[in-house]
């Protein structure tokens, strides 16, 4: 797992891309990059995670992206993650979307 970062702090875009497989062995080095990409990152601006090049994403590694979710809603961040459609990756994302608790959704006023 490798962060090839390229933008500097203040940008508008933040943009970091992941490659290789992030697993249990590499779980601490994505948590740092993730943390350094997002200290990067202005309030308002937008984070752009790219795990388009990655192979592999494990329990531990996803657990890693839904803290940075909830620093970024925090902090006035927007966070785009990337991903390969069909890719293993992307399966692994959406498995775990599909099984998060929702919000019921309220289209009209509400009745007491």
């Amino acid at each position: 797992m490798r962060d090839t970062s390229g933008a500097r702090t203040g940008s508008a875009v933040v943009r970091a891309v992941f490659r290789g497989a992030v697993d249990i062995s590499s779980t601490e080095e994505f948590r740092a990059a993730l943390d350094a990409a997002f200290d990067r990152t202005a309030p308002e601006a937008e984070l752009v995670v790219d795990l388009t090049p990655l192979e592999l994403l494990a329990a531990s590694g996803l657990r890693e992206l839904v803290r940075l979710h909830h620093r970024c809603a925090a902090a006035g961040v927007r966070l785009t993650v990337l991903v390969r459609p069909g890719s293993i990756v992307a399966r692994v994302i959406d498995i775990a979307a599909a099984r998060l608790p929702r919000q019921p959704r309220v289209d009209g006023p509400r009745h007491p």
